[in-house]
């Protein structure tokens, strides 16, 4: 599993007239609409931008980063978010050292 991150650019309205629910619907759309191969997705509002952590199963980074990118492309296309768009998709190089260190001090089996 691949940890993308994709940042997404929201109207600037959404940040005017925001909430402390105001992923909600963006929450709601992706429960509605699975896509294929995204396993998970977390969504973060920042004060300019809305990150989403998108947790994709794939034989490798470049598929992982395309698989996301689809997904959030066709997502981007729905009701309340068509006038979002997707600035940044790629892997989360952090998280991934991360997993790879772990992977390495795990014995096998556990």
């Amino acid at each position: 599993m691949y940890a993308i991150k994709v940042v997404l650019q929201p109207p600037p309205a959404f940040f005017e007239e925001s909430t402390g629910e105001d992923l909600e619907p963006l929450a709601a759309l992706l429960s509605a609409r699975p896509a294929r191969d995204v396993q998970h997705v977390t969504l973060r509002r920042l004060p300019r931008h809305v990150v989403a952590m998108t947790f994709v199963v794939a034989s490798g980074l470049l598929a992982a980063e395309n698989a996301a990118r689809s997904a959030w492309n066709a997502w981007l296309t729905c009701g309340d978010v068509e006038y979002w768009r997707l600035v940044e998709c790629g892997g989360d190089l952090m998280l991934g050292v991360a997993a790879a260190r772990d992977e390495r001090e795990t014995p096998s089996g556990w």
